[in-house]
């Protein structure tokens, strides 16, 4: 049985664009376009995955994530990161790219579904493994929690990492060169 995904995004064109993407994949998928009817609707339905976009009106979604986390801890944020050189703003720009995965997450279970033909998905056995992956260049992206991205860029100051979110994952994108 598939669990129940929320989009979040103030672009209501793009929220449901990527709803409607999830829907013909078999997923129960709604959109809101605001952070706050995002908080009003996790206080009425049950949601196990929420996907954000960064740039709102009310609250930026790495702030929204925050407050997820805090009041519905059950509820999952799903994350795909990638160097700025290689952004990665809707499922499509996938295909011919690598992108890291962490066995047994929400993420092996979700991110390959919405990946288009031609998507190359690497798997790893643990979240450092994928971590290392991204920061050492062997994926263009990988997928983890809102929250593992946000410790990532706060830990890798070196490798000038931003938080970055986009249409239907948040992107953690490098400044580094190529």
């Amino acid at each position: 049985m598939n669990g129940s995904v929320l989009v979040v995004d103030d672009e209501v064109d793009t929220a449901q664009l990527l709803r409607d993407g999830l829907r013909r994949r078999g997923l129960s998928v709604n959109s809101v376009h605001s952070a706050a009817a995002c908080l009003d609707r996790l206080a009425t339905d049950v949601v196990d995955v929420v996907v954000t976009d960064i740039y709102m009106t009310d609250m930026t979604g790495l702030e929204l994530c925050a407050e997820i986390r805090q009041r519905y801890p059950d509820v999952l944020s799903i994350v795909i990161t990638g160097p700025k050189n290689k952004q990665i703003r809707n499922p499509g720009e996938m295909a011919g790219k690598k992108i890291g995965l962490t066995r047994a997450t929400l993420e092996e279970a979700t991110v390959p579904k919405i990946a288009p033909t031609g998507t190359n998905i690497v798997m790893f056995d643990d979240i450092a493994s994928t971590l290392q992956a991204l920061v050492s260049g062997q994926v263009d992206a990988a997928g983890m929690s809102a929250f593992a991205a946000k410790s990532l860029a706060d830990r890798n100051a070196k490798a000038n990492l931003e938080k970055n979110y986009r249409h239907e994952v948040q992107f953690l994108e490098s400044k580094r060169t190529a």
